[in-house]
């Protein structure tokens, strides 16, 4: 996706985005880019840490275990198998992240687009 793409998708919604001009718009993006990105890989590690904690790491020996069932199995297309697998038992853990990163990039766009206006005008 390119910076104009992205930029058009995130200020869709917010009407006073308009007043800004495209390079103000995608610095925002990165910036709330990033901060997306802080989130995501933290919120992974409290999810990989709590879930560690609460079961004394069984949860991953269990996680790899139907992982290497995929890899030991003689089939023809193993490698593809071994990705559906993984993304099968990973994926539990993606959900939060996700959802919290989305709702998150709608706040900070909103809040960082409303900053830039009221310093503007001030």
């Amino acid at each position: 996706m390119t910076p104009d793409m992205r930029v058009d998708k995130w200020f869709r919604k917010i009407p006073e985005a308009r007043q800004l001009d495209l390079a103000t718009r995608i610095s925002i993006c990165k910036k709330v880019t990033n901060i997306m990105i802080a989130a995501f890989v933290l919120i992974l590690i409290l999810e990989f840490v709590i879930a560690f904690s609460i079961t004394d790491g069984e949860i991953f020996n269990i996680m790899a275990e139907k992982i290497n069932l995929v890899v030991r199995a003689r089939r023809r297309h193993k490698l593809r198998n071994l990705v559906v697998a993984s993304v099968i038992v990973v994926g539990p853990f993606l959900i939060l992240p996700i959802i919290f990163t989305q709702i998150l990039k709608r706040v900070l766009v909103a809040r960082e687009v409303r900053n830039i206006l009221t310093n503007r005008w001030s």
